[in-house]
């Protein structure tokens, strides 16, 4: 009835919580499941399943190492791919291979700006790129930072200091419907 990852996925959270409650003395503390996992894994490798539940992409660029971490993070705890840049650069390099679902933004960066790279994202010669879903991320204190990114291009928009959930929200909104599990 369940896919062979799906099955697989669940029993990982499962061992995963098996695990913690022995940490914690909740549970006998001698129980051992290195060589199970073991061959979980591989054979997670062998039907070409990965961790995630969720088949998006998404790429984050931010050049404050902290913001990246914690949204990449993150994203990942909710089990979405995700791949970074520390510019916009690196993005413009980047986005033909990684082919993202979104991409998180940081507006205001060294060397190319976030509104520029918007801006190249959207005459991308890619049909399929250059309608990538955008969301832009500005420091709560530009007054017109928000209007400035939606006529770039941009499809949404964050204030920092980021609030994770509402990150998760616009994400799940904006993301295509191929993407949801």
């Amino acid at each position: 009835m369940y896919s062979r990852g799906f099955r697989a996925i669940v029993f990982m959270d499962i061992l995963q919580r098996v695990r913690s409650r022995c940490r914690w003395g909740i549970m006998n503390p001698g129980i051992t499941f290195p060589a199970f996992s073991a061959s979980l894994d591989e054979g997670l490798k062998d039907a070409g399943e990965t961790q995630y539940i969720n088949h998006a992409r998404i790429f984050i660029v931010d050049d404050t190492e902290v913001i990246l971490n914690v949204m990449r993070d993150y994203l990942k705890r909710r089990r979405f791919r995700v791949f970074a840049a520390r510019n916009g650069l690196e993005l413009v390099r980047r986005v033909q291979a990684v082919r993202p679902d979104l991409i998180l933004l940081d507006i205001h960066m060294p060397g190319i700006g976030g509104l520029d790279v918007i801006r190249l994202i959207r005459v991308h010669s890619d049909p399929d790129i250059a309608v990538i879903p955008i969301i832009a991320v500005t420091a709560l204190g530009d007054s017109d930072g928000r209007d400035s990114c939606l006529k770039a291009g941009a499809n949404e928009h964050l204030y920092k200091p980021l609030r994770l959930n509402e990150l998760e929200e616009i994400v799940k909104r904006l993301l295509p419907s191929h993407c949801h599990t």
